[in-house]
């Protein structure tokens, strides 16, 4: 029987541009794989909280909007992480409310995660004020600010101008869930929302390592 030789071994050599594209190929999975888990959170709470088919793909639709907004402005940018500022006046400008609201913050660079996570709880805050907040009346106002304090982002949405408001609404919508519940578990946020004679007011603690980069 004749002796089988072993066949050499050659190592692969990796040039540069064969790191960067998997760098990237790597990153773009893990991204991917962060978006589809924030996609079957919404579709699964919005399913949960709907009356029928027709108020479902109503909000699942908004929702997916907010959610793409998002990615707009990743691909303007050429970027994989958003300034804060452009997230927050993006989700104004779609619900015609820039020219009612003050924005006020540090210049602040989210991951794509965040940035998807708070674009959310953003969004339903501003569909609930055009519903039943400072925007279902023309004397209502916006106010969002943010600062950064012990390794910590300290957002607060305030409105104002509110005339009448159950401080105890008895429905809990997907909003509210996403706000006590989802950024908790998505960011480890600490968050409170309270309904006050004047308008909602939302505050929002976040982590910074929760923020600028996704996390494991």
């Amino acid at each position: 029987m004749p002796t089988l030789v072993p066949m050499p071994s050659y190592e692969r050599s990796h040039s540069p541009m064969d790191s960067k594209r998997e760098f990237v190929l790597a990153e773009f999975q893990h991204r991917v794989k962060n978006l589809m888990a924030i996609i079957r959170s919404i579709a699964r709470r919005t399913a949960e909280n709907a009356s029928n088919l027709e108020d479902f793909t109503q909000h699942f639709d908004g929702r997916l909007a907010a959610l793409s907004r998002t990615f707009r402005i990743l691909a303007r940018a050429g970027a994989f992480d958003i300034d804060l500022e452009e997230l927050v006046r993006e989700e104004l400008l779609s619900q015609t409310a820039e020219e009612r609201a003050t924005v006020n913050g540090p210049t602040l660079r989210l991951s794509q995660n965040a940035a998807g996570t708070l674009g959310l709880a953003i969004h339903e805050l501003a569909v609930n004020a055009m519903k039943y907040g400072a925007l279902a009346n023309s004397g209502g106002h916006l106010a969002i600010s943010w600062a950064m304090d012990e390794a910590v982002l300290r957002l607060e949405w305030r409105e104002s101008g509110v005339s009448a408001m159950d401080p105890e609404p008895r429905h809990h919508g997907f909003g509210r869930e996403w706000i006590e519940q989802g950024l908790p578990y998505q960011l480890r946020a600490r968050t409170s929302l309270e309904f006050l004679p004047g308008g909602v007011v939302c505050t929002i603690g976040v982590p910074l390592a929760q923020i600028v980069g996704d996390p494991a």
